[in-house]
């Protein structure tokens, strides 16, 4: 059962990494091909999102909430 969630958490990671994928290639007018089993940003929870959105951004340590975090450990 506990390797049965592992892999849909996993999967939902591979989700969100070509989500993250799709929404960079159309902020730079690159033509992609979506997936049909892939995410809409509708689909996110809020803490999805929120990793998304770390994904696209640079944090040094210290800097902002993220890297803070970093700092931290």
């Amino acid at each position: 059962m506990e390797f049965k969630a592992d892999q849909l958490g996993l999967q939902r990671i591979e989700q969100l990494r070509d989500l993250y994928e799709s929404l960079s290639a159309a902020e730079n007018n690159q033509q992609t091909k979506r997936l049909s089993a892939s995410l809409s940003p509708e689909d996110l929870t809020s803490t999805e999102w929120y990793y998304v959105v770390c994904m696209s951004f640079t944090f040094n340590p210290g800097q902002g909430l993220p890297g803070r975090a970093l700092a931290n450990n």
